[in-house]
């Protein structure tokens, strides 16, 4: 009977990690019902598209609002330029249902970045997407085609990356500060970048606090090079 379960227990997880294989698919189609089923909100996206029109013709960012018709004129600081500029692109080459395909990519490529993380803190790949799912509900609104868009999918990857050198994976550290450059030139929330890079730095030392108890070493000169060149980054920009 032993002999028989062990032949059989392979077949078995094999036969498991086919059908958990299946739970990326509601997760895929949870995002692909709100990015691309979904009809568009008004709210901010003809703006942002009409500033990247604007960007598009003069070969410039505008220091000044020209929409805005109680403060036509005033000085401006147009942060998120070029994610209006890509946006405005997508649709002058794709139309509108471009521009909804773009977010579905960005939206999934975001969802992919946490699934691997969870998968490298020790999760299997139905429990992650199983996690993600369950919080995407939580994550609803933030399934707009607006600049925002663009910063999630960054987000998830400083995750990815700083969850991967915590658990002592190769992890390729350099590429935060470019996403940084990226980031602080497509929308507002890329303080975080540095934030998330903070925090893993305070962790990592705190680590290092136990470790040399143990006489062993961590390094951490990494990180904080990592966190100047993130700070440094957003400079990097029109203004």
């Amino acid at each position: 009977m032993n002999g028989m379960c062990s032949r059989s227990w392979p077949w078995v997880r094999a036969k498991f990690a086919r059908v958990a294989g299946l739970a990326a698919l509601p997760l895929a189609f949870e995002v692909a019902l709100k990015s691309m089923g979904v009809p568009i909100r008004s709210e901010d996206l003809w703006w942002h598209l009409g500033m990247g029109r604007v960007i598009a013709v003069a070969h410039a960012v505008p220091r000044s609002d020209s929409f805005t018709y109680t403060r036509l004129g005033t000085p401006y600081f147009d942060q998120p330029w070029f994610a209006q500029m890509t946006m405005y692109g997508v649709v002058a080459w794709c139309g509108l249902a471009g521009l909804l395909a773009c977010g579905f990519v960005l939206m999934m490529g975001a969802e992919a970045l946490a699934v691997l993380s969870g998968m490298r803190r020790g999760a299997s790949f139905a429990v992650a997407c199983l996690l993600q799912l369950a919080l995407a509900p939580i994550a609803w609104r933030g399934f707009a085609m607006r600049p925002q868009a663009f910063a999630v999918p960054i987000f998830a990857a400083f995750v990815c990356v700083l969850v991967a050198y915590r658990q002592g994976a190769r992890a390729r550290l350099w590429v935060l500060p470019l996403l940084s450059v990226a980031w602080a030139n497509l929308h507002g929330s890329f303080p975080l970048g540095l934030a998330l890079v903070l925090l893993t730095l305070g962790a990592t030392w705190l680590d290092a606090q136990g470790a040399t108890q143990l006489g062993a070493r961590v390094a951490l000169r990494p990180l904080v090079w990592t966190a100047l060149g993130c700070a440094v980054a957003p400079v990097a920009n029109p203004r």
